[in-house]
């Protein structure tokens, strides 16, 4: 009895491809775990397998894996553990810095590392207890969830809980359910800011006890990581745009923001593909954004990849006033791989 574990990488998207385990008891080989669909590709081992081994009958353990040439999967740190009751070894606030965002579905408050041994019985975290801080009198959050991801998920009534009311250097507990693996579970508090927040100033949450499913523990109190406040100005989904990226920002000569970026209508992928240069706007000093404006749009022709452009740079030249917006154009496959030598667009990027 016990629990196999390691790090995995698989190195192409191409197909066939097949991640299987079995084991050998004396009776013949016996799948145990498939990972066709659930090891991803990926960089830094970003898939973490684990696989419950409750037979103490086990004699044996195959991996086999099915691959294109000169690919496959890239494993590392296994590990046998034997299955003991799980426990709670250690709970710590990880000073971070992160900015909370205006408009985002959530922005990161609180991050917390809870440290676990054991695999049997496992515990779950129920609620963490807080106390929250600003520069300011006046709380920006509207509402506040626990997550093992830092923001960016949607808030919905069944996480979210109401922290209009939540008063600077006032305590608030926030419930949770989330069950607990073995070894180190980072866990966040995450809060969604009031749309009229004043971005000057910031703020933390100071946690005073973490309660799981069989005990509470309290945490030495530390000062919170004070985060800034910023805007988001584009958010994936706004205006029909499946990602935003790689952005630039310049100040003009009248004190105007401008910002630009890749939009990146089908997905979330590098050039070629179709992709458009935006251009955001602020008139005050980013508290508020004009709407989107295409400024960069070199054709739709599937023939030629969609035409797309990207990777923008935006550079305001301070005797003329002259705002200069460059970036690259690739006309088919003409981006990374697919240049070539010559000038023409049919030849290089």
């Amino acid at each position: 009895l016990g629990l196999l574990s390691f790090r995995a990488e698989r190195w192409t998207v191409r197909n066939p491809f097949s991640f299987r385990i079995d084991k050998q008891t004396g009776d013949g080989w016996q799948e145990i775990y498939n990972g066709d669909a659930t090891v991803r590709v990926g960089r830094a081992f970003l898939n973490h397998v684990k696989v419950p081994l409750g037979d103490a009958s086990i004699k044996q353990l195959r991996f086999t894996v099915t691959s294109p040439p000169n690919t496959g999967i890239l494993i590392d740190d296994i590990r046998i553990t034997p299955a003991r009751p799980q426990k709670i070894a250690g709970v710590q606030v990880v000073p971070f810095t992160l900015p909370a965002l205006v408009g985002a579905h959530a922005s990161p408050l609180v991050k917390l590392k809870i440290t676990t041994t054991g695999i049997l019985n496992p515990i779950s975290l129920t609620g963490v207890t807080a106390t929250l801080d600003s520069t300011a009198d006046q709380s920006p959050i509207e509402s506040v969830y626990v997550s093992p991801r830092p923001g960016g998920l949607s808030v919905t009534s069944d996480t979210a809980v109401d922290a209009s009311d939540w008063k600077v250097r006032s305590t608030k507990s926030i419930k949770a359910s989330l069950k607990l693996a073995e070894g180190e579970n980072i866990v966040w508090v995450n809060c969604r800011l009031k749309k009229d927040s004043n971005i000057d100033q910031r703020i933390g949450a100071a946690v005073s006890q973490v309660t799981f499913s069989n005990r509470a523990v309290s945490c030495q109190v530390v000062p919170p990581s004070m985060q800034r406040l910023g805007v988001a100005v584009r958010n994936g989904g706004d205006d029909g745009v499946h990602t935003y990226r790689i952005p630039g920002l310049a100040t003009t000569n009248k004190g105007t923001l401008i910002g630009v970026y890749d939009a990146r209508r089908r997905g979330g992928g590098d050039l070629p593909g179709d992709i458009d240069v935006g251009k955001s706007r602020s008139t005050d000093g980013g508290r508020t954004w004009e709407p989107m404006k295409v400024i960069m749009d070199m054709g739709d022709d599937p023939a030629w990849r969609y035409d797309g452009i990207g990777d923008p740079a935006v550079l305001v030249d301070k005797t003329t006033g002259t705002i200069w917006v460059a970036a690259t154009w690739s006309h088919g496959n003409r981006s990374w791989r697919g240049s070539g030598p010559g000038l023409k667009p049919e030849e290089t990027g």
